[in-house]
């Protein structure tokens, strides 16, 4: 399904959040996995991955009233990032941890929602642990980087896909400086480079709640300032993907946004044209940010409220 329209206009909240505390989950790795539990128990459990610049308190930065809908949302640290330990890992390996964690928490017929390298992740669970599934909604997800759609690909991102390939070492030490300007001038970060930026994310990033969203996820998401995340996630999205597309049986909400340079509507569709059961939602005239204003809009339309 094509999904071209006008985006659904939503009301913008300014009111504070409260935000609980993070638990956390000693996997069978040994490595402890962070999360957060909003909203009843006993309400449809929705489980939300962020992408980068990250954390498992990412969607309670984004405005609207979504988050005032009878859902339990389920946010996690994934590795590197907010208070999860880093190591290495591959998708399958994730969305095993991932499992581990639905488990634990007692959830069954779970929502994935994912953003960006998010979105990826979301896909791998449809495939490791397809019964706890109920439906998977991937927002601006990366796809394999066949060269076909890199050539797609701003160049900013494509310089830090060749480190990832070529020398991951400094890939690594990229990440790190990145994480560090992100966490403590995220402002003056992002001023620089505005005009890498497609036209659309930077009418975005002009909005005040726009801005200070990805500054408060930036100080959770490299609270450390190691950049493990960022670097793993750079690394697994040149590496070939260990789980297949069409092993993805659930319901799968594919949102493409045509101005995007970092994951391409060229790459949601990639993604939709191998699933048994997608949906693919492209939005005109809009990038890579999209999702900060309008994740009421992608909830409701991919029939999560």
């Amino acid at each position: 399904m094509n999904d071209p329209g006008e985006p659904d206009v939503v009301a913008v909240s300014t009111e504070p959040r409260r935000r609980p505390d993070r638990a956390h989950l000693h996997l069978s790795n040994g490595r402890r996995m962070a999360y957060v539990d909003f909203g009843p128990s006993s309400a449809p459990p929705v489980l939300l991955l962020h992408g980068g610049h990250g954390s498992a308190y990412y969607f309670a930065e984004l405005p609207g009233s979504w988050f005032q809908a009878p859902r339990r949302w389920i946010g996690v640290d994934r590795p590197g990032y907010g208070n999860s330990d880093y190591w290495r890992y591959s998708y399958t390996e994730l969305a095993e941890a991932l499992e581990q964690l639905c488990r634990h928490l007692g959830l069954r017929q779970v929502t994935v929602v994912g953003v960006s390298a998010g979105g990826a992740c979301s896909l791998a669970c449809g495939a490791v642990f397809p019964a706890l599934i109920d439906r998977i909604v991937a927002v601006s997800p990366i796809a394999p980087l066949h060269r076909w759609l890199l050539n797609h690909v701003n160049r900013t991102n494509r310089t830090f896909y060749w480190l990832a390939r070529n020398a991951p070492w400094l890939s690594r030490a990229n990440a790190a400086l990145v994480a560090r300007a992100s966490r403590d001038h995220l402002d003056r970060f992002m001023a620089l480079n505005r005009d890498k930026l497609c036209l659309a994310d930077r009418r975005e990033v002009d909005k005040t709640e726009v801005r200070e969203a990805l500054m408060r996820s930036a100080k959770e998401a490299y609270s450390s300032g190691s950049g493990g995340g960022l670097a793993q996630d750079m690394e697994n999205q040149v590496r070939p993907w260990d789980f297949r597309l069409e092993d993805v049986q659930s319901e799968t909400h594919v949102w493409g946004f045509d101005q995007d340079t970092s994951a391409p509507p060229q790459m949601a569709q990639y993604i939709h044209d191998r699933l048994p059961n997608g949906h693919l939602h492209v939005v005109p005239d809009a990038g890579h940010l999209w999702h900060i204003c309008n994740f009421e809009t992608i909830l409701t339309r991919s029939s999560v409220l």
